[in-house]
This record gives C-alpha cells, structure tokens and sequence, in this order.
C-alpha cells in the first residue's frame, strides 16, 4: 500500500498539475475514498432514516439510553425555557435528567397576551385527547385561544403514521378559531402533572399547581386556583372525562426504533451507495504502447497563499515533476474482471521501481465492499475506483495501462494481449510450483 508521505507528495503534486482547474487529478480524498466509505455509508443511513423521524420540526428532548439521559431525537414541539421553574425542575425528576442536562429541557414560553386574563407569572393547560368529539375539541381550543392558554397532546391519534398528519388535523379544527390557539404535543407535561384522563385542566404559579378533571369557565377554574394556598390541589371532577388514546409520543418513538432493522438499513444503504459508483469501460489493450504526456500547467490568473504570498503569476508555465526529484509512483490502471489484466499487473508490479498504488475500472455492484476487499486481497494491495478526471488528465485510452509519474514527466505504458498472455501463464506456471512445493512439504 502506498505509504503515507507518498500520498501527501502525490496528492500535492497532481493537484498543482492541475493548473486552476476546479477538481485535481488525485486528491486525498481518492486515496482514502475506501476507508472513508463506511462514514459515507453512515450518512446514507441516516438520511434514510424513516418519515416519522425526520418530519417533525421541535426542539430536542430527553431519553434513558442506559448509560444517563441524554438528548433524544426530535419529538416534541418547543415546549420550556425558564430552568429553574416548577415544570423544568419536575421534568428533570420524572425522567431522571441530572447536572447541565437540565438546562437543555425546554417548555413553551410562560409570555401571555395583554388581554390574557392570566396574571404575571400564571400558567394555564388544557390537556386533551382525540377520544373527544370534535366539537367538545373545538370548544376547548376556542376557550384556551381567548385565555392565551396553552393545549397539550400526549401523542400522535391512533389512526396516525406520521407527527405531521395530528398537527394537520389540529390545524384543520382550529383554522377558524381566532386567536390562534397554542397546541403542542409534550407528553413529559402528561406525566408532570399525572394527568391520566381528558379534558383536564391545570393552573400553575411558580411551585404551585391545580389540578381539575374535565373542563369549567375559564375565569371560575382561574379564581378558584388562586384561593389554593398548598402547592397542590386537585378541584374534583369538573365535567365528564375519557381515556386518552394517544399514546406517550417518547415511548412511540422508542418502539419503532426499536423495531427497525438497523442491519437491513445499513446494506440498503451500502447497496445503494455502491450502486451510484461509476464504471468505465476502456478498451482491452491490443499491443504495447507507450506515450508521453505533457505535465506542465499554465496558470490562468495568479495564485496566492492565504497569507498572500505569490506561489505563481498568471500565465506562469509550471512543471511540477520538478518539485519532487527522485521520487516515482506508478498508477495501475486495469479491469479486475479480466484474468489476463490482472496477472501482467501483478508482474509489473514487482519490475517497476517507487510505490505502487491499484485503480479499477469499476466493481461488482451486487458484492460491493467485499468486491474492493477480495481484489485487494488478490492483489496484494489496497484498489481504488478510477476516476473520470484521471482518464481525461492522463488521456487513458486503454487497460491495462501503467502511469508513471516521475522523472519530470508523465509516462504511460499500454500492455497488449500478448503481453496479458505471457504473465498469466507465467503466473499459472508460479502458482503450480508453489502447489507443487506445498505437496512436497506436506
């Protein structure tokens, strides 16, 4: 495998050969695309992550991930920002949110209206369901927007897939109502104020909280909450309740995620990463063939370190060979479908003087990372995919061909089918001494 200081050198003196040219014939990032594929890969799976978890647009929140509590994945709506108060702290203790974890609890913004008949610092709730009619929805929705109150869902309705299709049916009751009523989904807030049934209403200021089941006039429910001098109150039964039917949005989440597949994903995205790679087909080399290209670059417009130094003025004609006297690497370019390529590569490989590095005209798309592995491993050295830039820089017109990159100036080398024929029955003829050698010892 090439060594390190020879892919930086490499990698330095082909992006120079470029000239101003957008893309360089050999980046690091050609050199390492293997060993940074498992990355890529990663990212695919990531972005095929499904709908449900990536359609929801909120704040982040808190999950057990057996090691402490950490940040969850988007599933609630912004819901926090003072964390010092009643309802952060109590968050903080429902799920086990310890130290500077608490400060990344959020609830929604305790700010009301002029009009609100909420006082400084007083906070109204109305917890809902969809197990109620639409009409008693509309009803609380219309009574929370006039008192600048907010409304909580636990979850998604039953019949949802997706976070976005319970907000669209939320905005599709409230489209009328004015001023737009605050709804949010937070089942942390179900689980802070124990509500296990709906309607329920409940008032808060500072550490304390009243709780009512069912729904009563605002200004009657507001009253009677003030007059509670304890910091927890429950005012009865307030009207008929139901059960909610939504389940918990955190524990929801948790289980799908649980359901995934994550090893199907990760071949999915493998599969289709590997699919997107290009293939070139370069004509078998009939005869041997050897041509010089020209490796100096013309600069089209001055180049400057970041720090202004002037590395070439424009119209400048550089040769960059010139830069690295002595040193050689040998670019071989060739099909690892084709026996006949493969073994005059492998013969030229051990003839040839400097470092070596392998570039394939195209994989097994169905084997993927074990096609580049099993090659490798053939060859002796790690492969990488040929690049489009690299048949145009080098002006490959057949396989296999060698690139040598030295001596101020680039050479190619084409090798015929006789010269494909000669090394593989050469290396047959290795390969049955050594069997041969093996049987002996054995």
């Amino acid at each position: 495998m090439c060594s390190f200081k020879t892919k930086t050198i490499v990698s330095a003196l082909l992006l120079i050969m470029t000239g101003q040219a957008s893309s360089a014939v050999l980046t690091p990032d050609d050199m390492s695309m293997i060993n940074k594929s498992q990355a890529i890969m990663a990212a695919a799976a990531e972005g095929d992550a499904p709908d449900w978890l990536k359609t929801y647009d909120a704040e982040k929140s808190v999950e057990n991930n057996g090691s402490g509590w950490k940040k969850w994945n988007p599933v609630a709506e912004k819901i926090a920002q003072n964390s010092n108060d009643f309802v952060t702290k109590s968050i903080a203790k429902t799920y086990g949110v310890i130290g500077d974890e608490r400060n990344k609890i959020h609830t929604l913004p305790s700010t009301v209206r002029a009009d609100s008949p909420l006082k400084k610092g007083e906070e109204l709730y109305y917890f809902i369901s969809f197990s109620e009619s639409e009409k008693e929805i509309k009803e609380i929705m219309q009574a929370a927007a006039d008192a600048d109150a907010r409304i909580i869902l636990r979850g998604m309705r039953p019949q949802d897939k997706y976070v976005n299709q319970t907000s669209y049916a939320i905005n599709v009751m409230g489209k009328d109502i004015r001023p737009v009523p605050k709804v949010a989904i937070d089942p942390r807030l179900f689980k802070v104020f124990k509500i296990t049934k709906a309607p329920m209403m409940v008032y808060r200021k500072g550490d304390k909280y009243v709780v009512g089941s069912g729904i009563t006039t605002t200004n009657w429910f507001l009253n009677k909450s003030r007059e509670v001098k304890e910091n927890y109150k429950t005012l009865g039964n307030l009207s008929p309740t139901k059960p909610i039917v939504e389940k918990d949005l955190i524990e929801e989440i948790k289980s799908r995620v649980a359901k995934i597949d994550w090893e199907a994903k990760r071949k999915k995205a493998m599969d289709h990463y590997f699919e997107k790679l290009p293939s070139f087909y370069l004509p078998p080399a009939q005869v041997d063939k050897t041509y010089e290209i020209d490796p100096r670059v013309r600069f089209n417009k001055d180049v400057r370190t970041k720090a202004g130094k002037l590395l070439a003025k424009k119209d400048s004609v550089v040769n960059p060979m010139d830069y690295f006297p002595g040193k050689t690497l040998n670019l071989f370019v060739f099909n690892p479908q084709s026996n006949m390529q493969k073994a005059v590569v492998k013969q030229q490989m051990k003839l040839t003087k400097g470092e070596n590095a392998l570039l394939v005209t195209g994989i097994d798309k169905e084997k993927g990372l074990n096609s580049i592995r099993d090659i490798s491993d053939e060859m002796g050295l790690q492969v990488y995919l040929l690049q489009e830039r690299m048949i145009k820089r080098f002006q490959l017109q057949h396989s296999p061909s060698k690139v040598v990159l030295g001596n101020g100036k680039i050479t190619i080398t084409e090798y015929g089918t006789r010269s494909q024929n000669i090394a593989l029955d050469d290396l047959k003829m290795i390969e049955i001494e050594d069997a041969q050698l093996i049987n002996k010892k054995g």
